[in-house]
């Protein structure tokens, strides 16, 4: 009886008779033959698929401009559609099973991820009115959730820069990513350099080819903080009470650090080759049983090829592997390298024998080892080294393997929640962490460990090759709302951003929210329904997160102005 209302659905009626079979002419249609793919996309392929929306700011532009140029949207109407487009893009999940639920989203995770801002193919800005209206959008409906990536380059304008920093004022969860750093990574995967330059970020934080590529971008990953318990056991793993990797002989009887590290990088190569193995095989039931027409049609290369995507029909067809706990493998691996290899504070026989007993009776040991040994995120060249060293080796292994469908395996650090879950099954480690405890997350340092501020941490980070991590990697930091809340401090916080990339730094994470309001939001989730936090790699709505997982970004370290 409204008849606003009643316009407007007969308004929807009209565009769903006509759009995604035949091309859109205007920007509300565009907006509703994106949303028609994704949903026919993921009940064809089913839910547990990830399916990018990718750079809708640049293919829905042209239709936003002819529009506007026409007078037939207003920026307001644009601006609703865009609300609603988001709204929808954040609720439709991939549901987790049930054992899932304390350590990861209680309903499932958001799997559309949307990409706005960057070069086009030529490397010039395509930061367009569309970008802003996007970030917009954003803040207003506080993230709901979305993996949302924000792109900046060192030709973005500063009002972009300055916009993609503000939407942290509302709401945490976009994750911010630097061309140039990505697009070099992209290139040497195996992209043509147009390509790489029109990248669009998958799931979490995996850059890929927009429109493209068959990517398959996570869920294929190894340990590397087991890794490091599989180097002190001789190939064991205390949970499963028994042999699984290659016997790399008794610690006890290594003579140095170089020895020991030598036997920790055995125990990854076991992992990446394992898992390569298992993704093979898993990709030759895909390319035998179930093939995808449909989503293969959305393509490019599928139909010019006349193969599905699982027969390898995309222009880019790569593989995956992705490595979590790597500080909590790298903090390990410098307290064994300080405590019994340098300083010979302890005997590798004591330490195996505190790791046994989780640290009861060596309290004070234990403290040693977190509070007197190098650390990852403190700007210790020790550590760092260290850490650069393990990325490096582990992105260069898994580069030489390729998939079965003509492409290669590339490398990542992102942990997706599972960082948590790994902890519980995980016995004590040379870091300090008890058994039981979360492991690191995705690429940050371990939580409590990077006490020389935020400044020292991306410094930390900054030694890093990003060049060989093509599959992304997360790095997160919880910053203090305070931090933004004046135009001064905004620039503050570009500033820092802008300082981490140009040191060669590929993407950044910030949760801007303080433990206080956290803790109320635990206690009172009713009233902090809207409340977004990057968890890994992903983002989410705090209080759908299960309890473990929520008291591990509260335990995370919090940066207020230095």
């Amino acid at each position: 009886t409204r008849p606003e209302r009643k316009r407007e659905l007969k308004e929807m009626a009209e565009r769903s008779s006509r759009v995604p079979y035949l091309a859109p002419e205007s920007f509300a249609e565009a907006v509703q033959a994106l949303w028609l793919t994704q949903v026919v996309a993921m009940i064809a392929y089913g839910m547990a698929a990830i399916f990018a929306v990718g750079r809708f700011d640049q293919y829905l532009y042209p239709f936003y401009e002819k529009d506007v140029r026409e007078g037939r949207i207003t920026q307001e109407n644009a601006l609703r559609l865009l609300e609603e487009l988001l709204i929808k893009l954040g609720t439709n999940l991939m549901v987790l099973p049930y054992a899932a639920k304390k350590t990861g989203n209680e309903l499932g995770s958001d799997s559309c991820a949307p990409t706005v801002g960057g070069v086009d193919e030529n490397g010039q800005d395509a930061v367009n009115e569309l970008s802003h209206l996007i970030l917009t959008a954003f803040s207003n409906v506080k993230s709901l959730g979305n993996s949302f990536s924000i792109r900046l380059s060192e030709k973005s304008p500063e009002a972009f820069w300055t916009h993609a920093l503000e939407t942290f004022r509302e709401t945490s969860g976009a994750a911010l990513f630097s061309d140039e750093a990505v697009v070099p990574a992209l290139v040497k995967s195996g992209m043509k350099a147009a390509d790489a330059r029109d990248y669009g970020v998958i799931g979490c934080v995996e850059p890929a080819g927009d429109g493209n590529t068959f990517g398959c971008t996570s869920g294929n990953d190894i340990s590397l903080a087991a890794a490091v318990e599989m180097t002190l056991k001789n190939g064991r793993l205390r949970i499963m009470g028994k042999g699984i990797g290659p016997k790399t002989g008794d610690p006890r009887r290594f003579s140095s650090f170089e020895e020991f590290f030598d036997a920790y990088k055995s125990q990854v190569l076991f992992q990446i080759d394992t898992v390569a193995r298992a993704v093979n095989l898993k990709d030759e039931v895909y390319r035998a049983s179930f093939p995808c027409p449909l989503v293969s049609a959305t393509i490019k290369g599928c139909v010019d090829n006349a193969r599905d995507m699982t027969a390898g029909g995309a222009d880019y067809n790569f593989g995956s592997i992705g490595a979590r706990g790597f500080a909590t493998a790298v903090d390990s691996l410098a307290a064994v390298k300080r405590a019994v290899f340098e300083e010979r504070a302890v005997s590798m026989d004591r330490l195996l024998e505190m790791l046994d007993k989780n640290f009861q009776g060596f309290e004070i040991e234990r403290q040693r080892l977190l509070n007197k040994c190098p650390k990852y995120g403190c700007d210790d060249d020790t550590a760092d080294e260290i850490a650069r060293e393990l990325a490096a080796f582990f992105c260069a292994e898994v580069a030489k393997r390729d998939t079965i469908r003509g492409g290669p395996f590339r490398p990542g650090f992102f942990s997706y929640g599972m960082h948590v879950l790994e902890g519980l099954y995980l016995g004590a480690t040379p870091n300090g962490r008890r058994a039981g405890d979360p492991v690191s997350n995705s690429f940050s340092p371990s939580n409590g460990s990077e006490k020389k501020g935020p400044t020292a941490l991306l410094r930390s980070a900054s030694k890093i090759d990003y060049g060989l991590i093509s599959n992304g990697c997360a790095i997160n930091v919880k910053l203090l709302p305070q931090m933004f809340s004046t135009g001064e401090r905004i620039g503050k916080m570009t500033g820092l951003v802008k300082g981490f990339f140009s040191q060669g730094g590929m993407e950044l994470s910030l949760n801007v929210v303080s433990n206080e309001l956290l803790k109320r939001a635990q206690q009172n989730p009713a009233e902090y329904r809207d409340l977004a936090v990057r968890v890994s790699g992903y983002s989410a709505l705090f209080c759908d997160l299960g309890k473990p997982l929520q008291d591990e970004i509260i335990s995370r370290t919090e940066f207020a102005e230095q």
